[in-house]
């Protein structure tokens, strides 16, 4: 991302950020905006910005706005120059303070502050083993966050039973954007002719194994496709299976052949869309769970 404060607004809008709740260890992904308008971030920031508290309302106002991005372009150019210096400097403090955020080694690390203290907690890899979808590319981006907001499932079809706090099995809250170049289940093969899916017909075509492959991951293999009492899908389970080699002969031609052209990007799906950027593309909600051995926690037979 670039350094200077302003030239962030455009990505305010983007599932920039990872949420992990305090309660249960479960995440989801957010926007940047969600991330820099936290009670963590408020928490970070208590002590770091010599700012009023109207200024500081009309800041965190702005970013909870449904067009983050727009509200604070607003914001910053109908304000004084001391204004925008405070909101500068909380927005150049908050990017520093999420800067060391990301999966390294065998943890995932995240920004927790309390009273103006900032902490990075790590969560072990071996425990929320859907963290290795995270990566920082030119494209993709996780800054991750410890939050007040307890994540869990309550509804008939999926419990929740996570050892708490901090406890696991945890589940990741993310979306899926179907890539028709890619290698495609069989049940989703209209999708390379075209046509357009929604979120409930692609949980009804998917079956228990089905795979799809991720830029520089591995891959996401689908477990369990849950439907609520009226017949609407309520996320599909999966978990993540690292690896470097693309699932299947066909996929394994098309990579090569994308290498040759120095073209990668449209082999894999993608984790996680963008709303105006694949507003017409096919993409799905999925649950990973961090141990597929552990999925009875989530969903009673």
């Amino acid at each position: 991302m670039v350094a200077e404060p302003r030239e962030h607004f455009p990505y305010l809008n983007e599932y920039f950020g990872v949420e992990i709740s305090a309660c249960t260890g479960n995440a989801r992904r957010v926007t940047l905006a969600n991330v820099l308008s936290s009670q963590t971030m408020r928490e970070y920031l208590h002590l770091r910005v010599q700012w009023s508290s109207s200024e500081r309302d009309s800041y965190f106002r702005a970013l909870q706005k449904p067009n983050s991005a727009s509200a604070v372009y607003y914001l910053y150019y109908h304000g004084s120059e001391d204004q925008k210096k405070n909101y500068d400097s909380a927005l150049k403090l908050s990017i520093a303070g999420l800067a060391d955020t990301r999966v390294k080694s065998s943890h995932l690390r995240a920004l927790w502050a309390w009273d103006g203290k900032a902490y990075i907690v790590y969560f072990r890899l071996s425990d929320h083993k859907w963290a290795g979808l995270l990566t920082d590319t030119l494209t993709t981006c996780s800054l991750a966050i410890v939050n007040q907001t307890c994540l869990e499932c309550s509804t008939r079809e999926t419990r929740h039973l996570p050892t708490v706090p901090i406890g696991v099995p945890t589940v990741f809250e993310t979306s899926l954007v179907i890539n028709p170049d890619a290698r495609l289940p069989t049940g989703l093969e209209t999708i390379r002719a075209g046509s357009r899916l929604s979120e409930g017909q692609i949980s009804r075509c998917l079956r228990e194994g089905d795979t799809f492959d991720i830029k520089d991951h591995g891959r996401v293999r689908v477990l369990r496709t849950p439907i609520d009492p009226a017949g609407r899908s309520i996320g599909v389970f999966v978990e993540f299976v690292k690896t470097f080699i693309p699932a299947g002969r066909q996929t394994v031609k098309n990579f090569f052949q994308k290498v040759a052209r120095r073209d990668l990007l449209d082999t894999f799906h993608r984790e996680y869309k963008n709303d105006k950027q694949d507003k017409d593309q096919s993409w799905f909600y999925v649950l990973v769970v961090s141990n597929s051995r552990e999925l009875r926690a989530w969903l009673p037979r």
